[in-house]
């Protein structure tokens, strides 16, 4: 077991320094962002809605380089360099003659010695940890990181195989008036292939999942609803799709699962599922697939029949921000919003 401790508290310095640079350097842009975001709440939402994704992308990248022109060049390792030939001989007493360094280290001026605060680096320090029966602070600090991670991963997964089950028990919608609907309404936000349109017998809410195999979740309790209200519950789930939806979610799971300890990113993640919500609504008014009287009473409507969350996150939904209903219900009904389907060319340039 010995030998093994070492290897764990040299490993663990290389992930404090990684992880503590990526963590303040994320987190800096994640506050920066969402103040940004939270002041721009009349914004189209499709600029909000990629402005987060762009926070929640830098948890995924490693930490910026210290370069001279860089945003974080004053905040990185400081480098010391030791003195040339002109400047040795300045600084030596009148009459001392100054050596010239080694052949070994011709042609090298300087030899960077790194003050991180997140490492910590000394000629003796190989040597101590080579010797050391015990972990240090940082090992325990990586290995509860690990194990934090496990936990979460174990929670997504067992969302993940509850709605796989939920899936299985489900039929597939028959050829009638709902798959014909459904298939227009695909047609209408530009999808190619209709997903998958399954009928659950569980009071689970209407739902969008998949990013190879896209499905479209209904539950049959929502079935008798009007015409009007149902093409709005499954353009909602539709657009989910028609935006990729998907893809960020499940980028949002990976990384909650990694950086499960930083609180920033729990309200990043939770901005964002609110402000995609958000970019369907306004999609779906845009299109003029429904009007905001009804589609506030759709909501309404829904809400009363469906009372189960969507498990782990796993799952875009309908019904995925239903409660509370008043701040959707606001927003859906000012007519002084600008309702953007997608996101514009200013806007592009904006979050690039």
């Amino acid at each position: 077991m010995q030998p093994i401790l070492p290897k764990l508290n040299n490993a663990a310095a290389v992930w404090f320094s990684f992880v503590g640079h990526s963590a303040w350097q994320a987190s800096l842009l994640a506050v920066l962002l969402l103040a940004v975001v939270g002041l721009g709440r009349r914004w189209p939402s499709p600029l909000r809605y990629w402005l987060l994704v762009l926070a929640l992308v830098k948890f995924a990248l490693p930490p910026a380089l210290s370069l001279p022109t860089g945003l974080f060049s004053r905040v990185g390792p400081a480098v010391e360099s030791l003195p040339n030939s002109s400047e040795r001989a300045a600084l030596a007493p009148a009459g001392a003659k100054t050596a010239d360094p080694p052949a070994m280290f011709a042609g090298v001026n300087a030899t960077p010695v790194l003050n991180d605060p997140f490492t910590e680096r000394s000629a003796a320090g190989p040597a101590l940890r080579s010797t050391t029966t015990t972990l240090d602070v940082k090992a325990w600090l990586m290995l509860s990181h690990c194990a934090g991670t496990l936990f979460v991963a174990f929670w997504v997964v067992w969302g993940l195989l509850a709605m796989r089950r939920t899936l299985r028990r489900a039929t597939t919608a028959p050829d009638g008036e709902l798959w014909r609907r459904f298939v227009e309404l695909s047609q209408r936000l530009g999808l190619r292939h209709p997903p998958r349109l399954l009928l659950s017998h569980e009071p689970c809410g209407p739902a969008a999942f998949g990013v190879l195999r896209p499905v479209v979740t209904l539950p049959e309790a929502v079935t008798s609803l009007d015409a009007a209200s149902l093409d709005a519950i499954l353009a909602h789930e539709l657009a989910h799709h028609r935006r990729r939806d998907p893809f960020i979610n499940w980028l949002q799971l990976i990384l909650g699962a990694l950086w499960w300890f930083n609180p920033l990113l729990w309200v990043l993640n939770r901005q964002i599922r609110k402000v995609r919500e958000d970019c369907c609504d306004d999609l779906l008014l845009a299109r003029n697939i429904t009007t905001g009287q009804d589609y506030c009473e759709t909501l309404l409507s829904a809400a009363s029949r469906l009372t189960q969350p969507a498990a782990a996150g796993v799952l875009l939904g309908f019904g995925d921000s239903l409660h509370p209903l008043g701040r959707r219900l606001r927003r859906i009904m000012d007519q002084t919003l600008r309702r953007a389907p997608r996101l514009s060319l200013s806007g592009i340039l904006v979050v690039g």
